[in-house]
């Protein structure tokens, strides 16, 4: 079976680190295939906006006024949730604070990934900004 799964209560308190250094999920009551969280939007019902769609951190996407689906993946909430974070109205995330030397370069990418909610990134974008992300946290490594 190739299907994706979502995690849709993405927090970074629902993360840990094992012994092996290995990251974890510890909170996993919204994580699904995607179909399922596909059907459990669509479950919602009538809805006039997206925001009506949304179920938990998956953002939903409202068309002639019902649920049809995601418009968000997990690189999408990670970058949004974790990794820029929100705490009131500030850049407060994981990768807050980073050297002057990525700065810049990390907020710009981060801002494409998290991007707005209404507008889904493709496999290829996804992609582009993994090995983005990837080689700026490499770069600041080295």
């Amino acid at each position: 079976m190739d299907e994706d799964i979502e995690q849709c209560d993405m927090k970074l308190d629902h993360f840990g680190i094992d012994l092996a250094g290995n990251v974890k999920l510890t909170d996993l009551d919204a994580l699904g295939l995607h179909s399922v969280m596909q059907r459990n939007i669509a479950a919602t019902g009538t809805c006039s906006s997206n925001k009506d769609c949304d179920y938990f951190d998956c953002t939903g996407h409202c068309t002639s006024q019902r649920c049809d689906g995601l418009l968000d993946n997990n690189l999408k909430r990670v970058c949004r949730n974790v990794f820029k974070g929100r705490l009131m109205g500030r850049f407060s995330g994981l990768l807050a604070g980073a050297p002057t030397s990525i700065a810049a370069e990390l907020t710009s990418t981060l801002q494409i990934c998290a991007g707005q909610a209404e507008v889904l990134i493709t496999r290829n974008e996804t992609s582009v900004i993994e090995e983005k992300l990837q080689e700026l946290l490499e770069r600041h490594l080295e």
